[in-house]
């Protein structure tokens, strides 16, 4: 007898954005056991007009990505769509990822809804949290199964401004493929520098890749820069990436 396949809901605010969160959902759904795993991906946000790279991989794989279509922020209706989803589709495990996912697969998944297993994803530190997103995320906690922290900072937001139960937090660090960056590196440094329209006269060359936001803390990584270039002239620093700090 064939052994049934355990269904994976996979849940997300939005594909169409290329951040951390996306990316690392991306590497995960490439190592997934397909023979062992049905899995479905739901977004908050729609994706009729996406153009994005996560979301544009996705297609391209052949992933089955459902769309709840969320208007605003006072769309509630999104959570009938996703207890029907749920119903539809009957996962074994919910999976999470960011803050209003996280609250409405803990209350529509669990609470109402019955998932068997529900499991929620903290991303970050998530400093822009109020007071109000703070006792909505500690009274919802009941109703996880269990969180992944990304980080140590992560899990010790949870603990020490939340107060939730440490027991059911656990810190699981992003995976990286290096296969991926195993290039030549002459290739490699004359695309970069033919990118960003410089002439390679040999710098040493750093690098940061980020969404260009406050809460990235690229700020130390140009103090450091700085600091160097009193001891080392020849020091070129790139960073890439998009955000409201783009302009700064």
């Amino acid at each position: 007898m064939k052994k049934r396949k355990i269904k994976l809901l996979i849940f997300i605010t939005d594909f169409d954005i290329t951040g951390g969160a996306q990316m690392m959902l991306l590497n995960l759904l490439s190592k997934i056991d397909r023979s062992k795993f049905d899995v479905v991906l739901a977004s908050l946000a729609s994706l009729k007009n996406s153009t994005g790279y996560a979301v544009n991989v996705l297609r391209q794989r052949g992933e089955r990505l459902i769309e709840l279509k969320m208007r605003n922020k006072f769309d509630l209706f999104v959570l009938l769509r996703f207890c029907k989803l749920i119903k539809n589709e009957k996962p074994d495990i919910l999976y999470s990822v960011l803050f209003h996912p996280n609250i409405i697969s803990r209350v529509i998944g669990k609470f109402i809804c019955r998932v068997p297993i529900v499991i929620n994803g903290q991303r970050s530190t998530d400093l822009w949290r109020k007071l109000p997103h703070i006792l909505l995320d500690r009274w919802t906690f009941k109703w996880c199964d269990h969180t992944i922290a990304l980080s140590e900072a992560a899990k010790e937001r949870l603990l020490q401004k939340e107060k939730l139960a440490p027991e059911k937090i656990s810190v699981v660090y992003n995976g990286i493929d290096f296969e991926k960056f195993d290039v030549p590196r002459a290739p490699a440094r004359k695309k970069i520098f033919d990118f960003i329209g410089k002439e390679d006269n040999g710098q040493t060359l750093i690098g940061s890749i980020s969404r260009l936001h406050s809460s990235k803390g690229l700020n130390y990584a140009v103090d450091a820069v700085i600091s160097m270039l009193e001891k080392f002239d020849n020091v070129l620093y790139v960073i890439v990436g998009e955000g409201k700090e783009k302009a700064s």
